[in-house]
């Protein structure tokens, strides 16, 4: 689906003979590219300011009986009791001046600046020092992942009496929107009383927010897109000829225009391209580790072993910004998956370049699996290679590259990592954007695990009704929700795009993409396919297993990443 710019996901990357596909339409439209996933904007009063977004309506129950409800349990403690937030990594002083520097619009329209947070299990609302309005950020979120149906889920939320309205704006992974737009969102509920804050919840179901991946975390790197532009545009200025760096007549010499090799750069002289200069100055990639080797090291040029490596497993990104807008008020984070194969399987289909990239069909699938994993894996074994070298740390900055494993590196970073990786068609985003676990730790770094809850798709929209309301019952308990009948339960399951709880179209294609799939189904994906999705998947099952426990799961997280249960 068209993105705030109508450009999609990783256009800016597309393989082009010229960079200026790659570069200018990416990054001088400063990332703004977000991503086909979305379904088409009808933006409310409240969202005319706030660029191509989408709110969900107040819905209230058609029944002139109020439905029965057992008394609300007390709000989540404030901040999360130790034990329940032992995942998390707090932040340290230095991390929160990095984070307010990147983005000072936002943090200077919320407390401690705007105003100050309401005190005691009250929800994140505060009255505004200049307006005297009081402005509310959503309770929860609905994060993801794209064609797994995030947002019909959270229609199906919407019909519990306690949970009064949303927005699925994009806020927190697209840059230059501003807050106090995006506060407006939630005008209608900051003017609630003071008895329905209490029991209320908002949501914010954005899809895209999950992976945070280069170009969904926009927000963290403009320093990084406002040098490549500028470098860039530098490099058209040059010469569009070839520097043969050799005798006349002599057949070894460079066929790149100058033009060309300022920008990916010459590693014959040793000059750094556009990519590489944008990666040195920016901050998240080499200022946010520092804090976490202070302690262990006196001196900054100390090698880095494997079992100094930090406590916080992911590097500064959008989790971490949401974390600190909200200070110590208490949020929770819902993130509905799908099963991996399935949902490369719904990405293949429901964007046509990819089949105009690798042909239609299985044939076409197996080219665009066999493709993106190839190349993600040269990334790691690159980024292994720079660790064998045992490099020393510059006096001035600590790379991301020391700092987490080199899978996490490639999913973080991967377009940032140099030229070669940011002219890889679309950057393997739909391969990355599937990496649940590794994105997960993030989460948990964040909030903690207790905030977080993982859920399948397979589940909430299970043929089953059994199935389908065990996951809306966990989604209601996780947000803490008063406990419904189950005439309510049964309301929230059968909310589609027939019964009008909610704006038909956005209901009816997110619970389309949800099921979507190119052809016959994950059953009909070639044996050697699923065998090389499996076997690269397989750390990030573990991943949530070991995040998130088995308990609660009719069958394992490895089974269902491969699919045992839904074939």
């Amino acid at each position: 689906m068209p993105s705030a710019s109508g450009t999609p996901p990783g256009e800016w990357t597309a393989r082009s003979p010229s960079l200026v596909v790659t570069i200018v339409t990416a990054l001088i439209v400063v990332f703004t590219a977000a991503f086909l996933d979305r379904s088409p904007p009808r933006p409310t009063d409240a969202e005319t300011a706030f660029a191509h977004t989408e709110a969900t309506p107040v819905v209230v129950a058609t029944s002139s009986v109020a439905p029965r409800l057992s008394p609300p349990p007390p709000r989540p403690p404030v901040p999360p009791e130790p034990a329940a937030a032992a995942a998390a990594v707090p932040l340290s002083d230095r991390e929160r001046a990095l984070l307010e520097s990147l983005d000072p619009d936002l943090f200077a329209a919320l407390p401690p600046r705007a105003g100050a947070w309401e005190e005691g299990a009250h929800p994140p609302c505060f009255v505004d020092d200049a307006s005297k309005r009081r402005r509310c950020l959503p309770d929860y979120h609905v994060v993801g992942a794209w064609q797994s149906g995030g947002q019909a889920f959270n229609a199906k939320l919407g019909l519990h009496p306690d949970v009064r309205e949303g927005a699925k704006p994009h806020f927190w992974n697209e840059p230059d929107k501003p807050m106090n737009a995006y506060l407006d969102l939630f005008a209608p509920r900051a003017e609630e009383t003071d008895d329905a804050l209490e029991i209320t919840r908002v949501g914010d179901a954005s899809p895209g927010v999950l992976a945070n991946t280069w170009t969904e975390s926009q927000r963290m790197h403009r320093p990084f897109k406002d040098a490549v532009a500028a470098c860039w545009q530098a490099c058209q200025n040059l010469p569009h000829t070839f520097n043969t760096g050799n005798e006349p007549g002599s057949d070894d010499h460079t066929t790149t225009p100058n033009s060309r090799l300022c920008v990916d750069g010459d590693a014959n002289k040793s000059a750094p391209g556009c990519i590489e200069r944008a990666s040195r100055i920016d901050a998240v990639v080499n200022g946010s580790a520092f804090d976490f080797f202070e302690s262990a090291f006196s001196d900054s040029n100390a090698l880095l072993s494997k079992s100094s490596l930090p406590l916080r497993s992911t590097p500064l990104s959008v989790p971490h910004l949401m974390r600190h807008a909200y200070g110590a008020k208490s949020v929770k984070v819902i993130a509905l998956v799908r099963s991996p194969l399935a949902r490369l399987r719904a990405a293949f289909a429901h964007y046509a370049h990819y089949a105009k990239e690798f042909g239609e069909g299985e044939g076409g699938f197996v080219s665009f699996v066999d493709f993106f994993i190839d190349k993600f894996e040269s990334c790691e074994t690159e980024e292994k290679e720079k660790r064998t070298k045992k490099e020393t740390l510059p006096d001035d900055a600590i790379g991301h590259t020391h700092a987490f494993t080199p899978r996490t590196t490639c999913a973080f970073h991967f377009e940032a990592l140099g030229a070669d990786f940011e002219k890889v068609f679309y950057h393997c985003d739909q391969l990355i954007k599937t990496m649940y676990g590794t994105f997960a730790n993030g989460w948990v770094d964040a909030f903690g695990a207790a905030n977080v809850l993982f859920l399948r798709t397979e589940d909430a929209f299970s043929e089953s009704d059994v199935v389908r309301k065990r996951a809306l019952n966990r989604a209601i308990r996780f947000l803490g929700l008063r406990v419904p009948t189950d005439d309510v339960v049964s309301k929230m399951d059968s909310c589609d795009e027939a019964s009008g709880c909610a704006r038909a179209t956005v209901f009816e294609e997110d619970a389309r993409l949800a099921r979507l799939d190119f052809g016959d189904g994950a059953a009909a994906t070639r044996s050697g396919t699923r065998k090389k999705i499996d076997a690269f998947f397989e750390p990030e099952l573990e991943t949530l297993a070991r995040l998130f426990g088995e308990d609660d799961e009719a069958t394992s997280w490895a089974a269902w990443g491969r699919g045992d249960s839904y074939r």
